[in-house]
């Protein structure tokens, strides 16, 4: 056995001093190959603030490794180099190593939902419920802020927690116009990248409308606004027909959103008041002929509320 390795080491001795005097050429060494095990991308945040999220990306760099039997070490999820069998000793050269560098995205996350906010119906007046829906997701309090007019100031009206579907809807009963958004009650603040887009909710004025006979031909005409207004503009208004637009004629219902089309059915204005200290208004009126007609008060639009209308009544005039 001496004998043997002696003659091996002789071999390997002697291989060693031809390559060195460059008669036999140096064995081809690729240098250590590079296996790098992925590092796992943080979990997604559950949905209670969107929040800016960290996501790694991977660089490449070149580094000198002089290493001739690395070893691995327990790092959790680094880069391990691994180099192949090729014969020879590694010399020092530069091999690609992975690098993770965080990039800050700012979203709500795959597991938030942004929100979205409807209000049905769009169109009210003071004493009628609208009906505000929010879906986003699921088993999360959302919080409902509004403001009504006159004021411009946000202010939470409604909270709760949206159902396994990511449903959650509230009755609303506001007396002005008002403007409203949804948001994740978790946030730092009352805004945020999931917020639903605000809505408009439009109250309408609401009028009413009597009549009395006061003598031959004399009227008058009266009533109260809703949200109660002093100085507010009332006008009155006789549905005729024909060429003298003296002739009895039924008109279509009133609306607020829609411009109404009666053909020959014509509104005519009659006189208008403004309403007193005490909200009511009146007017007198009295007439040249007899006859029957439809008759109702309208108000434009203001800051605060839309237009709005009185029921329709028929008087007969004599």
């Amino acid at each position: 056995m001496k004998r043997v390795t002696r003659i091996r080491v002789g071999v390997v001795a002697g291989a060693c001093a031809l390559v060195a005097s460059g008669l036999l050429p140096a064995p081809a060494f690729a240098g250590p190959q590079v296996l790098a095990l992925p590092l796992l991308a943080p979990s997604d945040p559950p949905c209670t603030a969107p929040s800016a999220t960290s996501s790694p990306t991977a660089t490449s760099s070149a580094t000198a490794t002089a290493t001739t039997s690395p070893s691995p070490s327990g790092g959790g999820g680094l880069p391990i180099p691994l180099p192949l069998p090729g014969g020879g000793s590694p010399s020092p050269s530069a091999t690609p190593t992975a690098t993770t560098s965080p990039t800050a995205t700012s979203s709500p996350g795959p597991a938030c939902v942004r929100l979205t906010l409807s209000v049905r119906p769009k169109d009210i007046v003071p004493t009628q419920t609208s009906t505000a829906v929010v879906t986003g997701s699921s088993n999360s309090t959302v919080d409902l802020y509004a403001y009504s007019r006159p004021s411009t100031t946000y202010t939470k009206v409604r909270s709760g927690t949206t159902d396994p579907n990511g449903r959650i809807s509230w009755d609303l009963k506001p007396g002005t116009n008002t403007r409203l958004y949804a948001h994740y009650a978790s946030g730092s603040g009352t805004t945020g990248p999931s917020d639903s887009p605000s809505t408009v909710l439009t109250v309408h004025t609401s009028l009413s409308l009597s009549a009395y006979r006061d003598g031959v031909r004399k009227y008058h005409f009266q009533g109260t606004n809703l949200p109660r207004r002093a100085g507010q503009l009332i006008t009155l208004y006789r549905y005729a027909s024909g060429p003298n637009l003296d002739q009895y004629c039924v008109p279509t219902a009133e609306s607020d959103t829609t411009v109404k089309t009666d053909g020959a059915c014509k509104a005519i204005i009659t006189s208008q008041a403004k309403t007193g200290a005490n909200n009511t208004w009146r007017i007198d009126r009295t007439f040249t002929g007899d006859g029957r007609f439809y008759f109702v008060v309208r108000t434009s639009d203001n800051l605060n509320n839309g237009r709005g209308h009185s029921n329709q009544r028929l008087t007969i005039i004599h």
